[in-house]
């Protein structure tokens, strides 16, 4: 996870997804193995790759608000209004005093409030 962290801060993704599909090899049920792993996806704007993480991620750990930011993100990057508040509001469930997930449903909610039924 160090070696990963390392090559994340690097910009070397190529290498730190390395680190990290041996993390998930090693140990499958870690969690945050599978959710570093998708912020490098998404960070190569990998979105399929990344959502696919997330969602194991969650499997393993369904109160990991990271990775429903992360999921967030995605949506958002789609256009997907709807799904990005929803997510969001999930973060803000699990973590209520979380100021940019605040912002986040905010803004889209007034976004959302703006286009027709």
């Amino acid at each position: 996870m160090q070696r990963a962290a390392s090559a994340m801060q690097a910009r070397k993704y190529d290498a730190a997804l390395d680190f990290l599909d041996e993390v998930t090899v090693l140990a499958p049920s870690f969690a945050e193995g599978w959710n570093r792993r998708a912020t490098v996806h998404y960070l190569k704007r990998d979105y399929g790759r990344s959502m696919t993480d997330i969602e194991r991620t969650l499997r393993l750990e369904p109160r990991h608000f990271g990775a429903l930011s992360g999921m967030a993100a995605i949506f958002k990057a789609y256009d997907n209004k709807q799904a990005a508040l929803n997510a969001f509001e999930r973060v803000l469930d699990i973590y209520p005093m979380l100021r940019s997930a605040q912002q986040e449903v905010s803004d889209l909610a007034d976004a959302l409030a703006g286009q027709g039924i």
